[in-house]
């Protein structure tokens, strides 16, 4: 199988962190605790800013006029669609539509930092040992249930 892991050519790294436990694919690198969103987004290497761009075309380039042809190497802007771009490398994401709203992936994982601060309000020393009883508890991880929550939203 795949790992369909993205290598960042910046950085000589893939994409990828794991806690205390190397991945089956072994790449990436391993941390000894449960990092802050802001350490995760970095030992991921998703700390980049994602842009939305213009579109443009070539137009054919030949023109009928009433006398005669003319023959232009234009540019032609697709309009309502935009390229979402990584501001790091100018990676082309995908294409979307003029509605499409970009969610930055500090914005994306910062609900992780909310479940960290639960648990140390609720008494809980460790983000590690919060995770553990969460999950004994409610027999899924706090990201999953945040997940499912926020799937049932939608």
């Amino acid at each position: 199988m795949a790992h369909n892991l993205n290598f960042n050519n910046r950085t000589g790294k893939y994409s990828f962190f794991s806690v205390k436990e190397k991945a089956w694919h072994s790449l990436g690198q391993i941390v000894k605790e449960h990092p802050t969103s802001e350490e995760a987004i970095k030992f991921a290497g998703l700390d980049y800013e994602v842009e939305k761009s213009p579109i443009f075309t070539k137009g054919s380039g030949i023109i009928e006029q009433a006398d005669g042809i003319e023959i232009t190497n234009s540019e032609l802007e697709v309009s309502n669609y935009f390229a979402n771009i990584r501001t790091d490398n100018n990676t082309v994401l995908g294409v979307v539509g003029k509605d499409y709203h970009i969610v930055q992936n500090r914005e994306a994982f910062s609900f992780f930092d909310a479940i960290e601060e639960i648990g140390m309000e609720s008494g809980f020393n460790s983000r590690s040992s919060f995770y553990r009883t969460f999950n004994i508890y409610y027999q899924i991880s706090p990201i999953d249930y945040r997940k499912n929550i926020l799937n049932n939203r939608n």
